[in-house]
């Protein structure tokens, strides 16, 4: 038994310092120092489903939900009606959600030829080939939702599945609700 607790707890470390330095972004914005989102890494037309390429100047004075989700990613599948209603429910105030669909399905995977299933024609899609948006932007895991503000900002990180009323939901939108009434 002896034997197995030092053990133990050499795992239960590691699995905290892991945790603590996954959520780069999320720490800068707890410490109140948001960061810009970085540029979409692409203006090409073939790299963008159901919209034009995307700009961030073009998107100033809108608060833009960006979820980076994967083709293989259940927790992205079973949040899709939330993101759905969520749409539905914030359009009108100036919301735009921004899927970025990550082509990287793991290591030694072939690349998805569909990163965006499942998403209506209401959802641009940026195709993040290799995951390389996803790593300028920090994204711990997928399904990650990026708050970004009206001036282009990153206001808030939330990771995992997200459904309909659930606490990670109601987080979101309270964090939502104060964006769009900003100037």
């Amino acid at each position: 038994m002896k034997l197995i607790l030092p053990f133990l707890a050499g795992i239960a470390t590691a699995v905290t310092v892991s945790l603590y330095f996954r959520h780069p972004s999320a720490e800068a914005t707890a410490q109140g120092a948001p960061r810009f989102a970085p540029n979409f890494p692409s203006q090409q037309a073939e790299d963008w489903l159901n919209s034009p390429p995307l700009s961030w100047p073009a998107l100033r004075g809108k608060v833009v939900l960006l979820a980076v989700v994967a083709p293989a990613c259940i927790d992205c599948a079973n949040s899709r009606p939330w993101l759905t209603s969520l749409l539905e429910r914030y359009r009108h105030r100036g919301l735009r959600v921004i899927v970025i669909g990550s082509t990287d399905t793991g290591a030694g995977a072939a690349p998805s030829p569909d990163p965006a299933t499942g998403y209506g024609p209401e959802f641009p899609v940026l195709l993040d080939a290799g995951a390389a948006y996803s790593r300028q932007l920090g994204s711990p895991d997928r399904p990650a939702w990026y708050l970004i503000g009206k001036h282009g900002l990153i206001r808030g990180l939330f990771v995992g599945e997200t459904l309909e009323d659930s606490r990670q939901a109601q987080a979101i939108e309270a964090e939502l609700e104060q964006l769009l009434q900003e100037h």
